[in-house]
């Protein structure tokens, strides 16, 4: 996950730890017995999440790019190093799935090329590939003068991709053939191609034009009126829901004037910043390791019956909080600074 280094993004520090919380959230299987409360919190205000980290990281990026000529392979280089790191660390557990799946042996080594490529060795690590993508279209979008093009196609791609949130719409239609067909070969359609880019490309934009009216005026208006139509779009994906979640057309606006509002509030110095990013990174990256370990561990002690739901979160979230905690102060003597941030 990328965070400004800057010293006064307070509020951006806080929502972004909140986002990795609602990340942990989301995997941990059923929430609430509640159809309607389970659906609010999993896949409305859950999904808020990755699209907030896309956004700000593509704001930010723009920002350094502008500052510095060669930030974008400085950036993609040290964000390979971790996705090479920690698909090593995941590995074991994209070899678990290829056995469960019956793969050939033969075929592990092509497959595994294929999941770090696309979906990660781990279902979080998609991420890494989705930013990649995201990133490399941007910034090829960015060449035209002009929204208009770049806007429409991402627009035209991310509708393909949110046939998998509407797939139940369009059954018996050629659209549910098509889908249907590309869902059977690529799994999801949650990737840099559908997914990440308009997000990616958002932050560019209010990065480049934050000074304009659009984004310095009536703010609270749109925003609630982003709220609204998310609110919307959510009661109709309730009423017949798709194969995932993941995309839903109200969540564009929605974190646009999110960020540009965050962004006109004054956000103080605050002397944990460091600390805060470093868990939002840990929740991140080391989540699934301790979730899918107490998943075994609780079947083994309760007659194969794994724990799951807010049971399985709260589990989660404190054991990999405290690994976070460990591994900071292990950091912090190493480093030789505080708890609350590094020392000048």
């Amino acid at each position: 996950m990328n965070h400004s280094q800057s010293s006064n993004y307070t509020l951006i520090t806080i929502i972004q730890y909140i986002a990795s919380v609602l990340i942990i959230l989301v995997h941990c299987g059923r929430l609430f017995q509640q159809d309607a409360l389970h659906f609010f919190i999993k896949s409305i205000l859950c999904r808020t999440a990755v699209p907030f980290f896309l956004i700000t990281t593509g704001y930010f990026f723009y920002e350094k790019s502008r500052k510095f000529s060669g930030y974008y392979s400085q950036y993609t280089r040290r964000l390979l190093k971790q996705y090479l790191f920690w698909s090593v660390i995941y590995l074991p557990f994209a070899v678990s799935f290829l056995c469960q799946q019956n793969v050939p042996f033969v075929l592990f080594p092509l497959a595994l090329a294929g999941a770090f490529s696309y979906i990660g060795t781990c279902y979080h690590l998609w991420y890494y590939p989705g930013l990649f993508a995201g990133l490399w279209i941007t910034r090829k979008l960015s060449k035209f003068k002009r929204i208009f093009v770049p806007l429409s196609l991402l627009l035209l791609l991310y509708s393909f991709g949110a046939l998998e949130t509407y797939s139940s719409y369009i059954e018996n239609t050629m659209l549910n053939l098509i889908y249907s067909s590309y869902r059977k070969l690529f799994f999801t359609t949650r990737n840099g191609l559908f997914y990440s880019p308009i997000f990616v490309w958002l932050g560019f934009i209010l990065a480049q034009n934050q000074h304009r009216s659009i984004f310095q005026k009536y703010l609270n208006g749109k925003l609630f009126f982003s709220i609204l139509c998310f609110s919307a779009e959510g009661w109709v994906v309730f009423q017949r829901q798709g194969d995932d979640k993941n995309f839903f057309f109200s969540l564009i606006p929605f974190s646009l004037f999110f960020l540009a509002r965050i962004l006109q509030l004054k956000q103080p110095v605050w002397r944990q910043q460091k600390f805060v990013r470093f868990l939002t990174q840990k929740n991140f990256l080391l989540h699934p390791a301790f979730l899918e370990s107490i998943k075994q561990v609780s079947a083994m002690f309760f007659n194969g019956k794994e724990i799951t739901g807010m049971e399985l979160f709260a589990a989660t979230f404190a054991v990999t909080s405290f690994a976070g905690l460990a591994l900071w102060k292990m950091k912090s003597a190493a480093y030789h600074y505080p708890i609350g941030g590094e020392t000048k």
